[in-house]
């Protein structure tokens, strides 16, 4: 199973955003991944830009570290624009009626994450039906977040319905750290995605349903069937430069 460290929200500066992929690569996270948005790109509306990571920058510290990276770009723009620093690409469920990012998405021909949150099997079926060049994995995912309630015979109807010819994942937005992760396993995901926190805020919009680094890292460690050490006083590389 590939771990995916969410960073989502969780972050306020430059700093925040490099620390995040060294923890994700301690943690033994396989991708680290980011999202990139502008006001108008999520709500229509025009504005100053969220607080979004320099990606292509990042890409290169994550290249340094070994560890896979991705964003997701919500806007044919910045798909078109990140293109290049993704191995992978993940469309976030609410985007999986967007014919235009589809489209353009599928124009790349690389591995495709495809979150189907509240969308229905028609709606599935159209968007792997424009993502035809691609090969998909679907992610089940439950959209309240953080998630108190996971049914994995969810996953099952998805399984059934569209068959071996595609992979299948989950998007955990739970705060659950061996449970859910486990049965996510056994029922044949191939990846996880989880939401994730290495930083001390607490107001960030994905703090709620993020796991700090100690519970991250238990998980993954539990997962992978490896033995923690007993400690590390290990910091990040750029944090042992004196300022």
């Amino acid at each position: 199973m590939r771990v995916i460290a969410e960073i989502g929200s969780n972050h306020k500066t430059e700093r925040d955003c490099l620390d995040a992929i060294w923890h994700a690569k301690d943690c033994g996270a396989d991708v680290v991944k980011f999202q990139y948005f502008t006001n108008y790109d999520l709500y229509g509306v025009s504005g100053e830009r969220n607080l979004t990571p320099d990606i292509i920058s990042l890409s290169e510290v994550a290249e340094d570290q070994d560890i896979e990276f991705m964003c997701t770009a919500f806007s044919t723009h910045n798909y078109e624009l990140f293109d290049s620093c993704v191995k992978t690409h993940k469309i976030a469920s609410a985007e999986i009626t967007d014919m235009n990012i589809l489209n353009t998405v599928n124009s790349f021909r690389k591995p495709v994450y495809l979150s189907t949150g509240g969308a229905n099997l028609t709606q599935i079926e159209i968007a792997l039906h424009r993502l035809k060049d691609c090969p998909v994995t679907i992610m089940y995912c439950v959209t309240d977040y953080p998630a108190r309630i996971v049914d994995f015979r969810h996953l099952e109807i998805l399984k059934e319905h569209f068959g071996s010819r595609y992979n299948y994942g989950y998007s955990d937005h739970s705060t659950d750290v061996l449970n859910i992760p486990t049965l996510a396993k056994r029922h044949v995901s191939v990846v996880l995605e989880k939401h994730v926190n290495f930083t001390t805020h607490t107001n960030t919009p994905d703090h709620p349903h993020s796991l700090n680094k100690t519970e991250f890292k238990m998980m993954i460690d539990h997962l992978k069937g490896r033995v923690p050490p007993l400690h590390t006083k290990e910091k990040c590389p750029w944090q042992r430069v004196p300022k």
